[in-house]
C-alpha cells in the first residue's frame, strides 16, 4: 500500500507550494509505516476543460468490539462509547461513528428496547431487528426513532439538532410532534424556538461505512459540504472557476477540516489562509 500511495502522490503534476506537499507526505508515510490497519484515498478532480488534479483524503477508521461474554457485556453497557473516528459496534451488530468529544450511552436493557442516549454528534447505521422493533437516540427532550437505515445527528451548537438521512427512515419527536423524514433528506430543529426546518442533503455525496463517498462534485458544492460538515465558513475567491472543478472519491469520518483545506489548496494549487473558523481559497 505504501508503494502504490506513493506511486500515485509522485504522479501528481508539480503543482502549489512545494514544501507543504512535502510535509502532508511525511505526515502520510508515518501514518502508514506506523499505523496499521488503515486506509487512505485520493479523491480525483478534473475541470470540464480537462484540466485535471487528485485530491486525497486519507481516513484512519477502527473497530470497537463488544466481549462475546454476557456477563462481560452487561459490565460493559453501563459504560459510554466515546472513541471518536473509530467504528463501535452495538450489541445488536449496529454501527456507531462518533465525533470528537460525543459519547453514547447505553445500560443491560439494550437487547431488550435497543435505546441509546447521545450526548454530541454520531453517525449510526442501524441494522433492521427481526422481530422488527425499532431504534431510539434519545437527545433530551427530543428523539429520533429509527427503522433500520443509515443517518447522522449532530449537535454541535447547544441550541441546534440537525438530522440527515441518507437511508431508510426515521422519525423525528420533540414531545409534542413526530416528524417523518425522507431519505436525502436534513432536519434542522432550533431547540429554543421549537421550529423545524428541512432541506435536500447532497445528492451526489453519499454515506458509506462512516465515510462519505463523492462523484463527480464542484469545488463549489464541496466547499457547502465542509461547511455542513465542519461549522465553518469557507470564502473561495470570484477568480476561482469553482462549478468547473470535479472531485470524486471518498472523506473519511474523522478527517480534520485543516487536513481536508491542506489538501485541497495544495492538489489545485490555490492560495489558501485560515482565521479562526474562517477558511479562504484564492
Amino acid at each position: 500500500m505504501f508503494k502504490h500511495t506513493f506511486a500515485q502522490w509522485n504522479s501528481l503534476p508539480p503543482e502549489g507550494n512545494e514544501t507543504k506537499g512535502n510535509r502532508i507526505w511525511e505526515r502520510i508515510t508515518r501514518t502508514l509505516r506506523w499505523r496499521k490497519n488503515r486506509k487512505s484515498f485520493f479523491i480525483a478532480g478534473a475541470t470540464a476543460t480537462a484540466v485535471a488534479a487528485t485530491l486525497l483524503i486519507g481516513y484512519f477508521i477502527g473497530t470497537n468490539a463488544l466481549p462475546a461474554s454476557p456477563a462481560e457485556q452487561a459490565e460493559h453497557f453501563v459504560r459510554e462509547l466515546s472513541a471518536a473516528g473509530n467504528t463501535n459496534l452495538l450489541p445488536d451488530g449496529s454501527k456507531v461513528w462518533l465525533e470528537e468529544g460525543s459519547s453514547l450511552h447505553f445500560d443491560e436493557s439494550f437487547l431488550a428496547d435497543r435505546k441509546v442516549t447521545l450526548e454530541g454528534s454520531a453517525s449510526f447505521d442501524v441494522v433492521k431487528d427481526k422481530a422488527g422493533s425499532t431504534f431510539e437516540v434519545q437527545l433530551g427532550e427530543a428523539s429520533v426513532i429509527v427503522h433500520g437505515t443509515s443517518f447522522s445527528i449532530s449537535q454541535r451548537f447547544p441550541e441546534e439538532v440537525v438530522v440527515t438521512l441518507y437511508e431508510g427512515a426515521v422519525d423525528f419527536s420533540d414531545g409534542t410532534r413526530t416528524i417523518a423524514l425522507a431519505p436525502g433528506r436534513t432536519l434542522t430543529w432550533n431547540r429554543k424556538s421549537s421550529s423545524v426546518t428541512t432541506q435536500v442533503f447532497f445528492s451526489n455525496i453519499h454515506f458509506r461505512e462512516g465515510d462519505f463517498k463523492l462523484e463527480d462534485v464542484s469545488l463549489s458544492t464541496l466547499a457547502d459540504f465542509i461547511r455542513w460538515r465542519y461549522a465553518v465558513e469557507v470564502y473561495i475567491s470570484p477568480k476561482v472557476q469553482q462549478d468547473r472543478i470535479k472531485l470524486t472519491g471518498m472523506v473519511g469520518h474523522d478527517e480534520s477540516v485543516d487536513s481536508v483545506f491542506d489538501k485541497v489548496c495544495y492538489v489545485m494549487g490555490l492560495r489558501c489562509s485560515r482565521e479562526g473558523m474562517v477558511y479562504r481559497l484564492y
